[in-house]
């Protein structure tokens, strides 16, 4: 299991020939770029039931194309406050399931950033068309961009060396 970020992870249960299976820990959002790559197929493990609050201790602005991280106490005001947020928010969406809402529906009340655990399959040249589409789409994006190149990497070095000697040598993945 590699980490990404604050308290995200991605693990590799499985690689055969050009499969790979991942179990994946990261934000709403960055699932729906998972989902929005349709690269691979995305099912949920059988242990998910449960949301994890994603309160991450840096923020970033964005000049241009370069993500930076903000200054210390930015990065402590927006804490605050999303962590006030995600508070409120996980109380409503306890309240709606306590008064019989379903569990699929109240779960729209979550914000984006609370974390959910997804099962990736995805083969090597999907994986590598994700990783190129990706990288730069946002500061957590590229966490799991570059922690997918490390599996890659380990499990098809020759492949990864040649695209880090060509196609990935400037983005610093």
């Amino acid at each position: 299991m590699k980490r990404v970020l604050n308290s995200g992870f991605i693990k590799l249960h499985s690689f055969g020939g050009e499969a790979f299976k991942f179990e994946v820990k990261a934000p709403l959002i960055t699932l729906l770029a998972f989902q929005d790559a349709h690269l691979g197929t995305i099912n949920k493990p059988e242990d998910s039931e449960h949301q994890v609050a994603y309160l991450p201790s840096q923020f970033y602005s964005q000049d241009g194309s370069t993500y930076k991280i903000m200054d210390d106490k930015a990065c402590n005001t927006y804490y605050t406050k999303l962590n006030n947020f995600f508070e409120w928010s996980f109380n409503f969406y306890n309240k709606l399931v306590k008064e019989g809402m379903c569990k699929e529906q109240a779960q729209l009340v979550l914000p984006q950033g609370v974390f959910t655990t997804f099962m990736w399959d995805i083969n090597a040249p999907e994986l590598i068309e994700f990783i190129d589409k990706n990288w730069s789409k946002s500061p957590e994006m590229y966490g799991y961009c570059s922690t997918l190149v490390l599996y890659l990497e380990e499990n098809l070095p020759e492949i990864t060396k040649s695209l880090k000697a060509n196609q990935w040598q400037n983005i610093g993945l």
